[in-house]
């Protein structure tokens, strides 16, 4: 088996299950501790009481850290989404966005139909498949039907 000895990619990077753990990960994007808390201004201690979880960050830290690194503000909240940013943009190809807006109109519709919603005029329910649509694209996160149900009928 050949061995991989390539640049670390986001997916061999650290766990991302809690909030230290993307802000490592987002230390070793940066190259170092003492080198993430000087391009973003937090004193080493503060990162150092991040990383061991003694504290948490609040948001102006988080922000500094995302815009320091280059990674999706998203994912560091969450863990969801891609992580740098230009993943986030990179264009993708027709049959993703092809699927993603298939199951957003799917869901739209099904969700009109078991409840007995009628969304006019059709600008409107046009408006709403769009935003669907933009904010599942935007951030990386797959639709969860759940959300999209009671996305629509708190818009209905």
């Amino acid at each position: 088996m050949k061995e991989n000895t390539g640049a670390p990619t986001t997916q061999r990077m650290l766990s991302h299950e809690t909030l230290r753990d993307r802000i490592r990960t987002c230390t070793n994007l940066a190259g170092s501790g003492n080198s993430l808390a000087k391009s973003t201004g937090i004193p080493r201690r503060t990162l150092e009481n991040y990383l061991s979880g003694r504290s948490e960050p609040k948001w102006m830290a988080l922000a500094a850290i995302a815009k320091t690194v280059n990674v999706n503000g998203h994912w560091l909240l969450t863990g969801e989404g891609p992580i740098l940013l230009e993943e986030l943009y990179q264009p993708s190809n027709g049959k993703q966005d092809e699927k993603l807006l298939r199951s957003v109109i799917e869901a739209v519709e099904g969700v009109q139909e078991r409840l007995g919603l009628k969304i006019e005029p059709p600008t409107k329910k046009a408006d709403l498949i769009l935003a669907i649509y933009e904010m599942y694209h935007n951030t990386g996160i797959q639709p969860d039907p759940a959300k999209m149900t009671r996305l629509i009928k708190a818009t209905v």
